[in-house]
């Protein structure tokens, strides 16, 4: 019996898995910025106004800024507002960077068919797409996690870009992808396993 893309376990398992690969790609990305956005002015600027170090909330700005998704500064004076990439701004961070929320989301919808043994890429495909949820609430997580403010000025992710972009379309098309790609993997380990 072939089984269904979307039961309840596939909805839990994939939910989990989309938390797990936002974790993933946040530390990722950690690992790859820390010293890096110790550099960066915004860091600078708020250490020197706050005392605080807010390294995990400028590398959750890189996460984010992965999923091209801007940073807005709010209330500055005589500004207004800004838009903040560090990674697409002159000398800022490794584009390599926008590959990660890829990755570990390819990865995730791989893992999801193994799981469940699927073998067919369409079923795979939705199967792998099913981490959508896990991710989307980290997403919006993240949004309120990685805020800073200094006196009136905030910053932090775009809420909008940062649902429909990072928090719906990469997972299901990254998710989906590596689901498709986990379910022929499978079907060609399942044809060639003696049986």
């Amino acid at each position: 019996m072939e089984k269904q893309p979307l039961d309840a376990w596939t909805v839990v398992m994939g939910g989990l898995l989309g938390i797990l690969a936002w974790l993933a790609g946040y530390a990722a990305t950690h690992l790859f910025t820390y010293r890096d956005v110790q550099d960066t002015a915004v860091h600078q600027a708020h250490e020197f106004l706050e005392g605080e170090v807010p390294t995990g909330e400028l590398v959750g700005w890189a996460f984010y800024n992965a999923h091209f998704v801007s940073v807005e500064i709010r209330n500055l004076p005589l500004v207004g507002r800004m838009s903040i990439d560090l990674i697409g701004a002159d000398g800022g961070l490794s584009p390599v960077l926008y590959g990660v929320p890829l990755v570990s989301l390819f990865l995730a919808g791989v893992v999801a068919v193994a799981v469940r043994g699927v073998n067919d890429p369409v079923i795979g495909t939705a199967t792998g797409a099913a981490i959508l949820p896990g991710y989307l609430l980290c997403c919006l997580a993240g949004v309120w996690l990685f805020s800073l403010s200094v006196g009136d000025v905030r910053g932090g992710p775009q809420l909008l870009p940062a649902i429909v972009v990072a928090g719906i379309a990469y997972p299901i098309v990254a998710g989906g992808i590596g689901g498709a790609v986990g379910a022929t993997l499978v079907g060609y380990t399942q044809s060639d396993s003696p049986g």
